[in-house]
């Protein structure tokens, strides 16, 4: 089983999360101790292994699927319980684009779920056994963006649902047509406007369009109705104007939610500020910079709990030689397409037959 989980007790030990049923609250997540997991990499079930010499993978700058499932993790979950985990962090569960998404953060439609996990019935398994085991369950999401383009022309955007019109993004394909989340220093407008990714780019949504922000907001509701997960964790926080976030934890009531606040630099005021923040403290983080693309000038609670990111550059500092992810080369000023890899980390796990890449 996995012996490289993607997020081990320090990091993901974070706070709590809650359910639109019985809701755990924060302090009560303060308790409990999250596994993370790769459904894809973590456990086959009774699905075929691709991962081994049958060339699956071919073409894929990361790897591709392993054929890890919700069936396999199922029948993991007693391993899970037995480790002293009383939650599960999965992965997006949506449908994605392409072979090469194995992570599931490369989303094409905001309707259906995944096949390659087990689609609605596996998911409703899962659901039910983790909850029979009082395993909390943590979904997580990508409000941020959609995943790379399968086309390259001016119909890029039609392969998307429900977001098909390049009026529902901020700035077009051409590499001219938008700019990079990459580039170091980017002012809080820019963070909520660039596309996160170098090759391949992920389209950045226009959440501020009322379209775009209900149709989310739709989609949270239906979820959380449907499937009753006990938190959500939402990725790329920074890159979404917080207004959103209001709206959404509206939606949510009660159930926990927890961010990923990652950018470069990543000051720990920034960091905290999604939990509680005046408007003079907001001011005073920022200053100029931190104007959004809504002028929102939210300030206050803005998520339950943020994921603390920014450790791992003083753990790296302490313990790692210069190599490719250290603090001062993260996300180089000038922006080089080919060795800057999506300024992203990538973490895997192995388990059962599946491989990490």
């Amino acid at each position: 089983f996995s012996h490289h989980t993607v997020m081990v007790s320090f990091a993901a030990r974070v706070t709590a999360l809650v359910s639109c049923g019985l809701a755990l609250s924060p302090a009560e997540w303060k308790r409990r101790t999250v596994y993370q997991v790769i459904t894809d990499r973590f456990a086959l079930g009774e699905s075929q292994d691709l991962c081994h010499g049958n060339g699956v993978t071919d073409g894929c700058q990361y790897g591709g699927f392993c054929g890890g499932n919700w069936a396999g993790m199922v029948d993991q979950l007693d391993y899970i319980q037995g480790m002293g985990f009383d939650a599960i962090w999965i992965s997006p569960v949506l449908p994605n684009v392409g072979d090469c998404a194995y992570h599931a953060y490369w989303t094409k439609s905001f309707s259906g779920i995944n096949q390659r996990f087990g689609g609605e019935p596996g998911l409703r398994k899962l659901m039910k056994e983790a909850k029979r085991r009082d395993i909390a369950v943590m979904v997580d999401v990508v409000f941020n963006h959609m995943g790379p383009p399968e086309r390259n022309d001016s119909s890029w955007a039609t392969t998307y649902s429900p977001f098909n019109s390049t009026d529902h993004f901020h700035g077009d394909i051409d590499p001219q047509g938008h700019c990079f989340a990459e580039i170091f220093g980017l002012n809080q407008s820019q963070r909520e406007e660039c596309w996160i990714g170098l090759d391949p780019v992920t389209p950045d949504l226009k959440q501020e369009d009322p379209f775009v922000q209900n149709a989310l907001l739709d989609w949270v509701k239906t979820m959380q109705t449907e499937y009753d997960f006990d938190a959500w964790r939402i990725d790329t926080v920074p890159y979404i104007n917080r207004t959103f976030y209001k709206a959404l934890k509206q939606v949510l009531n009660d159930t926990y939610v927890i961010g990923e606040v990652a950018t470069n630099p990543m000051p720990l005021e920034l960091l905290a500020s999604y939990q509680n923040t005046t408007e003079a403290q907001e001011k005073a983080i920022n200053g100029s910079n931190n104007v959004s693309v809504m002028a929102d000038g939210v300030s206050g609670p803005i998520l339950d709990g943020v994921l603390n990111y920014r450790l791992i550059w003083d753990l790296r500092d302490a313990f790692q030689c210069q190599g490719v992810y250290t603090r001062t080369n993260f996300a180089p000023a000038s922006l080089n397409r080919s060795n800057l890899m999506n300024g992203k980390l990538k973490l895997g796990n192995s388990s059962n037959g599946t491989q990490g890449s």
